[in-house]
């Protein structure tokens, strides 16, 4: 696994205060080279100009990311906001996979290839498998939905094409068969 960065190694507060110094687009990287060093004073905190650059570049990347994904979410609940709860189950699913992908496939602050601990590695798999019986879950509800439409049907079927229109038992069973998908009752 890579190394930390030493400011992502500072205590919370320190770095939450470098962290906004840099999101700020108005100060160049020698007025942020200032400023981190004055927060950092009372410590005797060394920063680098070339790890705040990295730093700041992974605040934009960062941003960027949420942004995109807020972006997302959004034409997502604007496309199926009405939509069943299989495709959006499907969907979910979709995106726990590319999130991943990408989390996998990036790199961090230091250049190299981001590593899972086993603790990590456990946690997605749960994730994973978590959506799967969920996906299961909501399968299974829907197919039992369907089958309880479909008897409803048929016995309506049964009681009025049946007695009223004098269908033969023969006709009113394939209809449950080959329209309603029951088998013969």
């Amino acid at each position: 696994m890579a190394r930390r960065s030493k400011i992502a190694q500072l205590p919370t507060e320190l770095r939450q205060a470098i962290d906004e110094k840099l999101a700020d687009p108005g100060l160049t990287l020698n007025q942020l080279v200032e400023e981190v060093r004055r927060i950092g004073a009372p410590i005797g905190l060394e920063v680098s100009r070339s790890a705040l650059s990295r730093r700041q570049q992974d605040i934009k990347v960062v941003g960027e990311r949420i942004r995109r994904s807020r972006d997302i979410a959004e034409a997502l609940v604007e496309k199926f906001g009405d939509a069943d709860d299989d495709k959006l189950a499907r969907l979910n699913n979709q995106v726990l996979h590319t999130t991943i992908m990408d989390m996998l496939s990036a790199a961090d602050e230091d250049g190299e290839p981001v590593t899972l601990t086993p603790a990590q590695v456990m946690a997605l798999s749960k994730a994973l498998g978590e959506l799967s019986r969920a996906r299961k879950t909501d399968s299974d509800r829907l197919l039992k939905e369907r089958l309880e439409i479909a008897k409803k049907a048929s016995e309506v079927v049964t009681r009025t094409l049946g007695k009223k229109d004098g269908f033969s038992k023969e006709t009113v069973d394939t209809i449950k068969r080959e329209i309603l998908g029951l088998a013969k009752s």
